[in-house]
């Protein structure tokens, strides 16, 4: 049975995904899944890997990321970062600007793409770090919605994207069996 992999198409900002009720369809769709992020790097630049300092953002939720990108760096604990990961599961959003405990200030405010990026780089980094599967899972989603709105990424952002969909695809690699 082939299978189509889509979750990342259309506008995921505004047309969320919620994987819920996702039928099982076994090796096909991680099948479709490779082809899907395959086709995606041949329309992207030379990747920039995702352990490289990206430039950080004015936005207050820009520069709590570099914070906490820096406190995972150096193993600190992962409690206000997993606060965030639930939120985004939650959500499939990262906004502009948060409360301290990480609840959005402005609705809004979700479509700064560089944000995403900033932290499907942090799920790579913490997952590389910790192997918890819920790292990788937001890694995932977030890709996700980064691929459907890649047109909307300047060149450099696009570089990063494809690196970020490199590493993915090593962690899922490791993953599985059939690889």
């Amino acid at each position: 049975m082939s299978a189509e992999y889509p979750y990342a198409t259309g506008d995921r900002l505004e047309d969320r995904n919620t994987y819920a009720y996702t039928p099982y369809l076994g090796r096909a769709f991680v099948d479709a899944w490779r082809r899907s992020r395959e086709a995606v790097l041949g329309e992207l630049p030379s990747p920039v890997s995702p352990d490289e300092a990206a430039p950080v953002g004015e936005s207050s939720t820009a520069r709590k990321l570099a914070a906490l990108r820096s406190e995972l760096g150096e193993g600190r604990q992962y409690v206000e970062f997993d606060l965030l990961v639930r939120h985004f599961e939650v959500s499939k959003r990262i906004f502009g600007r948060y409360t301290e405990a990480w609840r959005p200030e402005d609705r809004h405010d979700y479509r700064d793409l560089s944000l995403y990026l900033q932290f499907s780089e942090l799920c790579c980094l913490a997952y590389a770090s910790t192997g918890k599967l819920t790292y990788l899972n937001a890694l995932l989603k977030c890709v996700d919605t980064l691929v459907a709105l890649r047109d909307r990424l300047e060149r450099p952002e696009r570089a990063r994207l494809a690196g970020l969909i490199l590493v993915e695809r090593a962690h899922v690699d490791r993953l599985d069996p059939h690889r």
